[in-house]
């Protein structure tokens, strides 16, 4: 978790964590994404806002040179905080807890920082009266990867083109499948396994863990994979 989000959370039990009824979450694990959003982004062809799609957690949304995204709160909110690989933006208002029926804002990503590399966007909600803080990931479709997979993710299939998500608990078997034989590039420490293949069985690594799959015989036919592996639902 990053430093501004553990120092906010770390404050708001301070102000009636202790609240009889309520769970305390503890900064120190990760939770499940489990906000709801949505998301029009810019068709540049129409000259247009696409209709909304819906997202529970986390999503992968089409590349685009804007986005208008409607998050809701599952309390009520005291500040909304949009983490990036290359920013953090905090959104507050003079109003207490200001938003419940769902806050929306338009941001444009950086090309080079923000959708030419692979970067997740994180979106949380803290609230400081009763703890019902929420996160969500939005990740855009990167450039250049082209190749579809298919998922076996916390108990669902699911078939993708060029980027992929899969969010379950920390330690679960989960797999991802080619039509052809892939190597791997690590972002950070997480690992898989075996150096190449079409077929891969894993246990999902805790926090946030980004690979980049390349083609063996062609190295312009990638995959971008990102996993995100909590420790436990969040109790509200």
């Amino acid at each position: 978790m990053w430093p501004l989000i553990l120092a906010l959370i770390s404050s708001f039990y301070l102000f009636g964590c202790s609240t009889a009824g309520y769970v305390k979450m503890n900064p120190e694990l990760e939770y499940q994404r489990d906000l709801v959003y949505e998301v029009e982004y810019w068709d540049e062809k129409k000259k247009a806002w696409s209709q909304k799609l819906k997202y529970v957690g986390v999503g992968v949304v089409p590349r685009a040179s804007k986005y208008r995204v409607t998050l809701y709160a599952v309390g009520k909110a005291d500040i909304m905080v949009l983490t990036s690989c290359h920013r953090q933006i905090p959104v507050t208002s003079q109003k207490a807890r200001w938003f419940t029926k769902g806050h929306t804002f338009e941001f444009s990503p950086s090309e080079e920082l923000e959708t030419n590399s692979p970067c997740a966007i994180e979106m949380a909600v803290l609230e400081k009266k009763k703890g019902k803080h929420g996160w969500a990931y939005l990740v855009i479709a990167h450039a250049t990867a082209n190749l579809p997979s298919e998922t076996k993710c916390n108990g669902s299939q699911q078939k993708w083109h060029g980027t992929s998500f899969c969010q379950a608990k920390a330690g679960l078997l989960q797999e991802i499948s080619f039509d052809r034989t892939m190597g791997v590039t690590y972002y950070g420490n997480c690992k898989l396994g075996p150096v190449s293949g079409d077929l891969w069985r894993y246990k999902i690594p805790r926090s946030l863990c980004i690979l980049s799959f390349i083609d063996d015989q062609d190295e312009r036919n990638s995959h971008v994979h990102y996993m995100f592996g909590y420790d436990r639902l969040p109790m509200r």
